[in-house]
């Protein structure tokens, strides 16, 4: 059977094939879950202070709430590779191993940040969010 498809077709075939499993892997790495965590919508800070999750291409939440000021961000690294958290516009940018934590602190004044795990291919992959301070 192969003989009757030319070369060309065959090719396409496989990468057709590769790229649908690329993103069934991609989908199931960044669902809201398995690798045992899961995915909240929202999560509000309090007291100033949040934890933020990190597993393999995904983080527990998908948005902050803050007030304006001081926030503490603990990156807790769940997962089985390096990630960072990092916020746009500030010079928070955390990073962990598998299985390590890191905490840092940033001032906010009102309005809305993206937050993202900077290692290539991560935040494509799902791993971004955004922060409301208001």
């Amino acid at each position: 059977m192969i003989d009757q498809v030319g070369p060309r077709t065959l090719i396409r075939t496989i990468v057709a094939a590769a790229f649908v499993v690329a993103l069934v892997v991609i989908a199931g790495c960044s669902s809201s879950s398995g690798g045992g965590g899961q995915t909240v919508a929202v999560k509000t800070a309090t007291g100033g202070a949040i934890t933020v999750g990190a597993h393999d291409l995904y983080f527990d939440v998908r948005t902050i709430k803050a007030s304006p000021g001081p926030l503490t961000v603990t990156l807790v690294n769940h997962g089985a590779i390096y990630h960072t958290f990092e916020i746009e516009r500030t010079s928070l940018d955390l990073k962990t191993n598998a299985g390590k934590s890191a905490t840092g602190s940033v001032t906010l004044v009102k309005g809305t940040y993206t937050f993202e795990c900077t290692v290539p291919g991560h935040a494509a992959a799902g791993m971004k969010g955004t922060i409301e301070v208001s």
